[in-house]
């Protein structure tokens, strides 16, 4: 989280320790078929909002 601070975020989501990644692995799926659907490809620039 230092890291992203240092380059100036602000708005940070600590998602858990690296046991956690298997589900935020599945993310870089979704985040694909996404991409893909939309015409843009692999890494599309488009978001998705995280609402707390």
């Amino acid at each position: 989280m230092a890291l992203l601070k240092s380059y100036g975020w602000t708005d940070i989501l600590n998602l858990g320790p690296l046991v956690s990644a298997r589900g935020m692995e599945r993310y870089a799926h979704l985040h694909s078929a996404i991409g893909f659907s939309l015409g843009q490809g692999f890494g599309g620039r488009f978001g998705i909002t995280v609402v707390r």
